[in-house]
């Protein structure tokens, strides 16, 4: 009866051990399954647009892979796609290959495992050597080599967590946020470089995440873009100048050249009259009689006579030349001077347009940051207080959500308006960014820069706003820092932000002195 009893308690043990070991299983096989559908999400995100033909079968990939592996539906798409990567023409196999410098980059950033960084490079570097024929063998490779590994059951939950890491959404997001700031673009994008960069540092949804990660590679595409036209109009710009100069360079050497015969004609005509002259003075000196000398000093006379008028008349020819030599040239040097007076004008106008806001009329960041170089140095050099003001739109998301963009942007001028009227003549206000704008007061307190703040809010707050009929209540906050020994334009800023945010938190419409 024992060894029954004892037998049905060891049977019972191994049947939980065995439950034990099943429920371990399905919960490592649900993660591991997890994983693996984030993973194509990721890489199907990473390959939107690669392939116009793909991007309908991509979107019904990620659109099921977020119900899980277990989705029956799954399988079928993932045939469909296989199938869709068999259907490509032949033309399409084997046409051009697109720009995959940016998924390359994207891939290479976000991967954690060194032998898969290796194998990404290696493959980014026969891709660059053209030995990949085509866009459907690259996708291919790249595909299978960024497959996540399956975990074996056993593995603990760190070897999990750490390959979870390597697609973590805020790495990519800090990658990208990375790639943009390092990136040289006009002025006129900054604003959408700000806001792209706050939109990648938000929490973000698995949707909210692709339409960032979407804006931010069209927003790089656009960066490249400009920077390839202005290579390619500069490369038209020297190729014109140095069309002109060539062309100056061919007159003056014509010039010189018409120069440099009369010279040579006219030592061949000193050096003849010369020579007969010597000789009709030997003549003289041995002649017996008079009438042959007569005869033979009449003749060399008319032949020096002779070679004079022909001389006279050649460099009459040749100083004709040089003169017209002369005239083309001076109109194609006055031609280059008109010319470098618009081109002056052009950059002059470029230059004010590169430091003006296109929306508001204010001065931009860029202005803003010259402007702080003139300020800071007569700061340093007459040792006088110099405040800077930072303004922000209250709620003004809510008005863009609430209203449409149209209205924020009339928000936007109006303020900037505003802004620019009720400050002194030696301020300088400036639009520094999305809502942002700042305000650099010369000889100034921040004591008496809280008294001009705190004039100016209080107008904008009894300002009326309308909207189709409707009041919109609008209000504003203002931080507010004085320049101190050891600032510069970035500790300066900071302190004004951080009292911008404090009166943000006291409530907002409000201006606060940092502290």
């Amino acid at each position: 009866m024992e060894s029954s009893s004892s037998e049905v308690i060891k049977w019972k043990d191994k049947y939980y051990h065995a439950l034990d070991e099943l429920e371990l299983l399905e919960t490592s096989t649900k993660d591991t399954g997890a994983l693996f559908c984030r993973a194509l999400i990721r890489l199907s995100l990473a390959a939107k647009g690669f392939h116009q033909k793909l991007d309908p079968h991509l979107l019904r990939l990620r659109n099921q892979l977020k119900q899980g592996i277990t989705n029956p539906k799954l399988s079928d798409e993932l045939n469909k796609f296989s199938e869709a990567l068999l259907r490509f023409e032949e033309g399409d196999a084997e046409g051009p290959l697109q720009d995959a410098s940016l998924l390359f980059s994207f891939l290479i950033a976000q991967e954690a495992n060194i032998d898969k960084v290796s194998a990404l490079k290696l493959l980014y570097s026969q891709y660059e050597a053209g030995k990949i024929a085509s866009s459907k063998e690259l996708l291919s490779l790249l595909t299978e080599l960024c497959a996540p590994e399956t975990l074996e059951v056993g593995h603990c939950a760190s070897d999990l967590d750490a390959l979870a890491t390597d697609l973590d959404i805020n790495f990519i997001s800090e990658q990208l946020i990375l790639l943009i700031h390092d990136m040289d673009m006009p002025d006129a994008s900054l604003a959408e470089a700000k806001k792209i960069t706050h939109a990648l540092k938000e929490a973000q949804t698995e949707e909210d995440f692709r339409d960032s990660i979407d804006a931010a590679l069209d927003f790089l595409q656009q960066i490249k873009k400009y920077e390839q036209q202005e290579r390619e109009e500069m490369e038209v710009f020297l190729a014109h100048v140095t069309q002109k100069l060539a062309s100056l360079g061919e007159s003056a050497n014509g010039t010189a050249d018409s120069a440099k015969e009369i010279f040579v004609k006219r030592n061949n005509l000193d050096m003849s009259v010369t020579t007969k002259m010597q000789a009709l003075q030997e003549h003289s000196a041995s002649a017996t009689k008079l009438e042959p000398l007569k005869q033979l000093v009449k003749s060399e006379l008319d032949n020096i006579s002779a070679q004079i008028q022909a001389y006279k008349l050649e460099e009459k020819k040749q100083q004709a030349k040089a003169d017209q030599l002369v005239a083309n040239m001076a109109l194609e040097i006055e031609a280059v001077k008109m010319e470098a007076r618009s081109l002056k004008e052009s950059l002059k106008q470029a230059s004010t347009e590169a430091m003006t806001d296109a929306l508001t009329q204010l001065p931009n960041r860029l202005a803003y940051d010259r402007r702080f170089e003139v300020e800071y140095a007569r700061w340093h050099r007459n040792k006088e207080p110099l405040s800077l003001l930072v303004w922000d739109i209250d709620f003004f998301k809510k008005i863009n959500d609430n209203y449409g963009h149209k209205t924020g942007d009339k928000t936007l001028i109006i303020i900037a308006k505003l802004l620019n009227k009720y400050c002194r003549e030696t301020d300088f206000v400036a639009r520094f960014g999305g809502e942002e704008f700042t305000m650099l007061l010369s000889n100034t307190s921040s004591d008496a820069a809280l008294v001009l703040a705190e004039k100016i809010r209080r107008i904008i707050e009894k300002t009326k706003f309308n909207y189709a009929g409707k009041a919109i209540n609008i209000t504003i906050s203002c931080g507010i820092a004085e320049l101190q020994v050891g600032d510069n334009q970035e500790t300066l800023f900071v302190r004004a932000d951080k009292a911008l945010y404090q009166a943000k938190k006291k409530g907002r419409n409000q201006c606060v002195l940092a502290s």
